[in-house]
């Protein structure tokens, strides 16, 4: 090849390099005069490692995301259902000891005291007031705190009534064995649409011919020495 044309394609070369074009200034002229594409190809291939690389690390993303969802999902499944059974568990246990205080007043009434009455009682509203405690803790329906309250409240009623203490002013014209089957049935309703249970509404409240003390036997006698000790 002449001296001339070579040093013309030299020139060539420089000046589309100069001009910034990628695909010209990633070739090279050999001893032969043929355009190398070796550059070229390097190029190439660091580009599609970068693109591959790239769609690893936005796989491990979308797959560390995606267990995080997942966890995060799951405990807060499983935190409802915790709270919901703790729930449930609360107001069986506050019913029952509700109910162990109406049973010990119809007793008391029926028969009198027996010596350890008082103390099986006192137990009684102890647990009640407990269980009471749990429900506020919980539930998240007011409704359902302020129901299990009032039911706490008379049933205190109840047995202050059959210790011979004057009915409160909001047990005069219900009294506390009504209002306590009202609140407790109240209570039942709001705890059920809280859990999820269906037909929450649909519950069976005591009659109201069964809503009051049986009389007196004739060898039972009060003993007011035998009141509640506390005022609610």
């Amino acid at each position: 090849m002449p001296a001339s044309l070579s040093v013309a394609l030299r020139r060539a070369h420089s000046t589309s390099a100069s001009s910034g074009g990628v695909r010209a200034s990633s070739r090279r002229i050999d001893g032969a005069g043929r355009p190398s594409v070796r550059l070229d190809l390097t190029l190439r291939s660091s580009i599609w490692v970068v693109r591959e690389a790239m769609f690893a690390l936005a796989g491990t993303a979308l797959g560390i995301l995606g267990a995080v969802v997942t966890d995060v999902r799951r405990f807060r499944q499983e935190d409802r259902r915790e709270r919901r059974e703790s729930l449930r568990s609360a107001c069986a246990a506050f019913a029952a000891a509700l109910t162990r205080m109406r049973q010990l007043c119809i007793d008391y009434r029926l028969t009198g005291p027996d010596p350890d009455w008082e103390a099986r009682m006192s137990e009684a509203h102890a647990e009640a007031r407990a269980q009471y405690e749990r429900i506020r803790l919980s539930a998240h329906s007011i409704k359902a705190q302020e129901e299990a309250r009032y039911a706490l409240r008379y049933a205190i009623g109840l047995w202050r009534q059959v210790t011979g203490l004057p009915l409160r002013v909001d047990e005069e014209h219900r009294t506390p064995l009504q209002q306590l089957e009202d609140r407790l049935s109240a209570l039942f309703v709001e705890v059920r649409l809280e859990l999820g249970v269906p037909h929450a509404q649909r519950v069976f409240s005591e009659p109201e011919e069964l809503r009051h003390l049986p009389r007196r036997s004739a060898t039972g006698a009060a003993d007011t020495n035998l009141q509640p000790t506390a005022e609610e």
